[in-house]
């Protein structure tokens, strides 16, 4: 909970925790600035990690930002792939600054749709 309070970091809005394969997964990208302060540019890496696989979705180059201003950014989409686990993040990482990084834990659901080879 304490990340949750910091004055400056990297953030996403996402509509819902729960994702099926063959679904589009979107998250708005943004920074949060509540310091008194400008902060200057910046970089936003943002990917979809799961057991094995790390799915790089995007790189945000940002300006600055004025003091107590948050600045809105990109929407990411994909398109959900075959589940290899239960559940997945979404990483945003501040380029040199990780303490501003953030992650956010998601359930992923198989296609209900699907027919899978049993062993």
């Amino acid at each position: 909970m304490s990340d949750a309070c910091r004055p400056l970091c990297a953030s996403a809005r996402i509509k819902k925790f729960q994702w099926r394969e063959g679904e589009e997964f979107t998250a708005d990208i943004w920074v949060l600035n509540d310091l008194p302060e400008p902060v200057s540019g910046g970089r936003i890496t943002v990917r979809l990690v799961s057991a094995s696989k790390s799915i790089e979705l995007l790189k945000w180059d940002f300006d600055s930002i004025p003091a107590n201003q948050n600045m809105a950014g990109p929407t990411v989409r994909c398109i959900m792939p075959d589940p290899e686990a239960e559940q997945f993040k979404l990483i945003l990482e501040y380029e040199g600054k990780p303490q501003y990084n953030s992650e956010y834990t998601m359930l992923f659901k198989g296609n209900p749709n699907k027919k899978r080879e049993h062993r």
